[in-house]
């Protein structure tokens, strides 16, 4: 009975939307795993990367919490680290820009559940962290001017053509779509 009165607490009085029933808490140790992951994907950006890596990681997570934290999030964000590791093999810096296109395309999607516009500016947001870390770095104009391009190319391509895909099967479509971004900015190294 005391369930079914915070139900109809939830609905304000005169209104003929349905009850809002809200969710249970989560338990202290799926709140404390949870943190600890978070901080396990800092810690990876930060000592495999350093701060610029790190900076757009938190970007994602700060994200990803806005619109509920879930274990699939931090999973795809923790799978964008995989460019970590290639720089770390390689000494190629120039991933940053494919690791940063991922966590794009991760964010944008993400918040696109609640808009598609909102999504264009999580992206958007991301990208312009890039772009100032690119410019901290020294990058000249012109690898700016390319670089920009090509992530709004990227940026553009993913909200065109995320809507003609189905919805039912949206983890697996954002999932390639998310890839997709970061392997077209990996391409995008070649221009």
């Amino acid at each position: 009975q005391d369930r079914h009165r915070a139900v109809n607490s939830a609905t304000p009085r005169g209104s003929s939307s349905p009850p809002v029933a809200h969710p249970a808490p989560e338990s202290p140790l799926a709140a404390v795993l949870v943190i600890v992951v978070e901080l396990v994907l800092l810690a990876v950006a930060q000592f495999g990367g350093g701060t610029p890596w790190t900076v757009l990681v938190a970007l994602s997570l700060v994200a990803e919490s806005a619109g509920g934290l879930s274990v699939r999030g931090l999973a795809r964000i923790g799978c964008g680290l995989v460019w970590i590791a290639a720089f770390r093999m390689t000494g190629n810096r120039e991933l940053f820009f494919p690791f940063a296109m991922y966590l794009a395309a991760h964010v944008g999607l993400g918040v696109a559940k609640r808009g598609p516009w909102l999504g264009v500016l999580g992206s958007g947001l991301v990208v312009a962290a890039f772009l100032a870390f690119r410019i901290a770095q020294g990058a000249t104009r012109g690898v700016l001017a390319v670089e920009a391009a090509v992530a709004v190319a990227i940026i553009a391509s993913l909200f065109t053509v995320r809507p003609l895909l189905p919805e039912a099967r949206s983890t697996p479509r954002d999932v390639a779509l998310t890839v997709g971004a970061s392997l077209a900015a990996y391409a995008g190294l070649t221009l």
